[in-house]
């Protein structure tokens, strides 16, 4: 059994699929009927854009058939007393043999429930192989009452297992001070600041395009200290679910950009000899655009250097904790803050966007402090020395 994705070459009425797992059997078969459910899954109007979402389910509905071919296992077979269904074999491999962790053994097994009900559905099975449960989640807790949440029920099943909630990991001041002092690379400087300072995933600010960036001092309508509002378009980069949104860049970190703009990026992007120049605002030192991986390497290596974890994500709760803080305590914003934090990172809930609520009630209030300072006096004190 083999997972492929599918080239520009998958064109189906005018249409291409790239990116499409392929599912496919010893003789380099479609695995029917997963490959039908996939396809069914990912194309279907309104359903699944994103094509990193594609890559997951596709890797993640292979594990599992996989497993499956390699141990002469029938994904049909009905529950017997006694007998292990199939995928409560998955799940005891997954824990015991390969030690994954439980809320990625839960993630999988979500994917492969939803596939065993399209199964039932479109009558390939009879039964399931497990149990369907109702859960309450309860009522809102005090940081959720202004959503409005109200108790509700739910159905799950009763595969999924108990998960503790991972604890948000943040940057302290002390630590972005560290990690500035650390860096002596202009652009890894500025790719850590427009993360932490807008909430950016990195697959955001690799992809964000020049044309964004502007000087902010040639603006009659824009005044120094004040959030510059900039529109991500999902057709010019890439955002998850290729939703359009706005973030807020601070005037001093326009400013930076500009510069960096201006000054390194033609530097840059002479160096790449392509008839084809990338669009994006930061550009490898051959002036092509950053890996998929890139920003998290840059990451890596600075985590080692400063002996503490530094990941992007970690900037963008960073901003998403500042943020919420800040605007808790204005005296002059005059909207719900947790629903402005929400639009900036994109979430599609106000429940998402809670967690950091949460973890801002968790802090004791010395550490609170230290993200009462404005985020750009410390970027701009390392800028001017």
């Amino acid at each position: 059994m083999r997972l492929v994705f599918a080239t520009e070459d998958l064109n189906i009425n005018g249409q291409a699929y790239s990116g499409m797992p392929l599912l496919l059997n010893d003789e380099c078969m479609p695995m029917e009927p997963a490959q039908s459910y996939l396809w069914n899954l990912l194309t279907r109007p309104g359903r699944i854009g994103s094509k990193r979402t594609w890559t997951k389910y596709g890797r993640d509905l292979y594990d599992y058939f996989a497993f499956l071919s390699a141990n002469k296992i029938d994904w049909k077979m009905k529950p017997i007393n006694g007998v292990p269904a199939p995928i409560d074999r998955y799940i005891e491999w997954s824990k015991g043999t390969v030690k994954l962790s439980r809320r990625t053994i839960n993630s999988r097994i979500r994917l492969v429930s939803r596939y065993y009900k399209w199964a039932r559905k479109n009558k390939l099975i009879e039964t399931l192989p497990f149990e369907e449960v109702e859960i309450s989640t309860g009522s809102a807790s005090d940081f959720l009452i202004h959503t409005k949440a109200k108790p509700t029920t739910v159905i799950s099943n009763d595969l999924v297992l108990k998960e503790n909630a991972p604890l948000i990991s943040i940057l302290t001041k002390k630590q972005i001070e560290v990690c500035l002092a650390s860096i002596k690379n202009e652009t890894h400087r500025l790719i850590l600041e427009i993360i932490t300072r807008t909430g950016l995933r990195q697959e955001e600010a690799r992809t964000l395009p020049e044309k964004y960036i502007f000087d902010p001092s040639r603006r009659s309508d824009i005044e120094p200290n004040q959030m510059i509002f900039v529109k991500l378009d999902p057709k010019e980069m890439r955002t998850k679910g290729s939703k359009e949104r706005y973030i807020e860049i601070p005037y001093s970190l326009m400013e930076d950009l500009w510069w960096w703009s201006v000054r390194q990026r033609p530097k840059r992007e002479s160096k790449n000899t392509s008839v084809i120049k990338s669009k994006t605002l930061f550009l490898t030192e051959d002036g092509i655009m950053y890996g998929d991986s890139t920003f998290t390497s840059i990451f890596n290596r600075l985590a080692r250097k400063v002996g503490f974890p530094v990941r992007p994500h970690m900037g963008r709760h960073t901003y998403a904790v500042y943020r919420l803080i800040s605007l808790k305590k204005s005296k002059t914003f005059e909207g719900d803050p947790l629903l402005y934090v929400m639009d900036r990172l994109g979430h599609s809930s106000a429940v998402t966007t809670a967690i950091y609520l949460k973890y801002i009630n968790m802090l004791s209030g010395q550490l609170i402090s230290q993200h009462e300072d404005e985020l750009d006096i410390i970027f701009s004190k390392e800028t001017s020395n």
